[in-house]
């Protein structure tokens, strides 16, 4: 058996040599690496590629003017739309005044709801109608009624016209909702989907 000393006295040495060895033998292995890939590519490597995905949108318009609809269409019309999702919380003082204290509670969930229940009431049948009819027409008619639901909901106060002109605030809101996200699974560059 080795004494203790001794053996604490030549860890130092043969750490030193195992070191070298293993830098050796990187290092070794690093050259090959180096000639290895200056050598012509194997066989696998020349003949096996893939092709890039074809980008359907590219068909329609430009890469920018894409990013711009995204934009402008599918986030900024959805954006100002959806302004009085905030609006009418922000307005239950107003109209408690304005209507005299007449609303309840459960009145006023249904209003803040009703925009929402359109929503979803929409949604398919939106779908449907954006695979058979014109997404132009059908856009720009749902803005029309989207914009005559906001102002009836703004200057006729009448509870009964309040939460439909809400829930056709949301039923229009749906087709830009359904049609944006379709637009953009349909236009996005193949990498970014």
């Amino acid at each position: 058996q080795s004494h203790p000393r001794v053996v604490a006295q030549s860890y130092p040495r043969v750490m030193a040599q195992s070191h070298s060895r293993v830098m050796a033998d990187f290092h070794q292995e690093e050259n090959l690496a180096d000639e290895r890939s200056t050598e012509a590519p194997s066989i696998a490597a020349r003949t096996v590629s893939c092709p890039l995905p074809e980008d359907p949108g590219a068909a329609v318009a430009s890469r920018s003017a894409r990013i711009l609809v995204f934009i402008f269409l599918c986030q900024g019309v959805q954006m100002f739309m959806s302004y009085d999702g905030g609006a009418v919380p922000a307005s239950l003082d107003t109209l408690q005044e304005l209507f005299h204290g007449s609303w309840s509670e459960f009145e006023l969930g249904v209003l803040g709801a009703m925009d929402k229940v359109g929503m979803v009431a929409t949604s398919l049948p939106w779908g449907w109608a954006l695979q058979r009819c014109n997404p132009k027409l059908l856009l720009t008619i749902s803005l029309l009624i989207n914009a005559m639901a906001t102002f009836v909901f703004g200057w006729l106060p009448a509870k009964a016209l309040m939460f439909l002109a809400k829930l056709m605030m949301g039923a229009t809101q749906s087709l830009q909702g359904v049609w944006a996200t379709v637009w953009t699974v349909n236009m996005a560059p193949p990498g970014h989907k």
